[in-house]
């Protein structure tokens, strides 16, 4: 978290900041979301963990758009989490990987589906944004530049989303 030079501040309450503009849901066909159930459903299998994949119906919103979602609920499924999401995020990859391999349609765009467990992104973005906002009283209270732990786009999205109405932060 920096601190912002304030002659270079343009009005920021003319603008709409792009975290909250209506969002339009993606489209996923259902064959893709069923071969990313099945995918999903078989990798936790071949892993030994007693936990099942399936579609929510609420739609998660990233930075990006309302992408469809699959949950993935069990006894020991908080163990696919790892450390701050990793293991989370590969398997993400892993099932979006196989749902667009499924396609193989070179007109359309990549297929993004968003794999939750246990509520944890949504955990995990409140704790982004409390995050954000105690660095940046701490920036402002000491006047001195803070540097964050390494993240991932995602999460280096939700901190500057959260901090771009802040002044005199950037």
């Amino acid at each position: 978290v920096d601190l912002a030079d304030t002659k270079n501040n343009e009005n920021k309450a003319d603008k709409v900041p792009s975290h909250k503009k209506e969002r339009t849901p993606i489209i996923v066909s259902q064959a893709e979301m069923d071969y990313a159930l099945e995918f999903l459903n078989t990798l936790l299998s071949n892993m030994g963990v007693e936990a099942a994949a399936k579609m929510t119906d609420k739609l998660p919103e990233t930075g990006e758009g309302v992408y469809p979602g699959i949950e993935i609920t069990g006894q020991n499924a908080g163990i696919l989490i790892g450390h701050h999401g990793e293991t989370l995020d590969a398997i993400q990859y892993l099932t979006n990987l196989s749902a667009n391999r499924k396609t193989k349609s070179s007109s359309r765009e990549f297929v993004k589906i968003i794999v939750d467990i246990e509520n944890y992104r949504a955990k995990r973005e409140e704790t982004l944004k409390a995050l954000a906002h105690r660095m940046a009283e701490k920036a402002k209270k000491y006047k001195r530049n803070f540097v964050l732990e390494p993240m991932n786009p995602y999460e280096r999205r939700i901190i500057h989303s959260e901090l771009q109405d802040e002044e005199n932060i950037s």
